[in-house]
């Protein structure tokens, strides 16, 4: 999908509605105003992204919807109903899963998640379709890639079950140093991140206390899979992950992760969280 709304500048829940609202309006002259008093924001906000979506072609001078701009609606559509289901799946409360999709929309990329949703929904094939789907990725990638080391940039964002959805970040994110590894050898590409310490507030020491990550797993295809640590560092395969090469010759890839920490003589319980890299 073309989407002009690249990884850095993503859209945000309310100028997806505006643009939501725009389709349901008959009328074109005063549809500013209308859209910005049902959606409680003043009409500068929905008129500066307006001019972002006519500039992206999505929207007409005469604010008409084109074919790019209904593409697009549609497909936020699509991706906000499979992040439901699959939040849904790893046990989110309902009453969270609106906070949580908002959250993940407005800090992820809509490749990425696009990715997450697809692979979700196609679980269910053959092991022996599965295995050949991962095979022909882990070639195509590996003829991409030097027999060398690649800095990668990652972010690892937090799943709220208990509908605190303000800070996007996981507390996991601070548990490794920055950027990441991608090494490709002959037996394969994997992702190494390299463990640093975590400084955390302890509620019952009542006071700051450090510590290391203790465990890491990750979700593979429906199944749960144990993370390598060796050396302070955690392995984990490419072809594990889902991850996909784009028009613009970026690798972008997302795991769903578990972790635990160890802070103080506390052990912290599992926590899930989404590990999105790109490269």
């Amino acid at each position: 999908m073309k989407d002009y709304f690249h990884r850095m500048n993503h859209p945000t829940v309310m100028q997806i509605r505006f643009m939501e609202e725009l389709e349901k309006t008959s009328m074109r002259r005063g549809a500013v105003t209308a859209i910005a008093q049902r959606c409680g924001v003043d009409h500068a906000s929905v008129s500066r992204f307006f001019k972002s979506c006519r500039d992206a072609g999505y929207l007409t001078e005469s604010l008409e919807i084109t074919e790019d701009g209904m593409i697009w609606i549609h497909a936020y559509q699509r991706l906000r109903q499979g992040l439901r289901s699959y939040l849904a799946e790893q046990g989110a409360p309902v009453n969270t899963l609106e906070d949580n999709v908002n959250v993940m929309i407005e800090n992820m990329d809509y490749h990425t998640l696009s990715m997450l949703v697809s692979n979700f929904q196609n679980r269910s094939v053959s092991e022996s379709e599965l295995s050949d789907s991962r095979r022909k990725s882990r070639i195509n990638l590996a003829s991409l890639l030097n027999k060398s080391s690649y800095s990668i940039h990652f972010r690892i964002l937090r799943i709220d079950y208990n509908g605190e959805s303000s800070h996007a970040l996981s507390m996991a994110d601070g548990a490794f140093q920055k950027p990441a590894v991608l090494r490709n050898y002959k037996r394969g590409i994997w992702l190494e991140l390299t463990l640093k310490e975590i400084r955390a507030w302890s509620r019952v020491e009542e006071a700051w206390m450090t510590g290391r990550l203790a465990d890491l797993k990750y979700e593979q295809y429906g199944l749960i899979r144990q993370a390598k640590i060796q050396n302070d560092t955690v392995k984990i395969p490419l072809e594990d992950c889902y991850a996909e090469l784009y028009d613009d010759n970026k690798i972008y890839g997302v795991i769903p992760i578990t972790v635990t920490s160890d802070v103080g003589t506390q052990h912290m319980p599992e926590s899930s969280a989404l590990l999105v890299f790109w490269l």
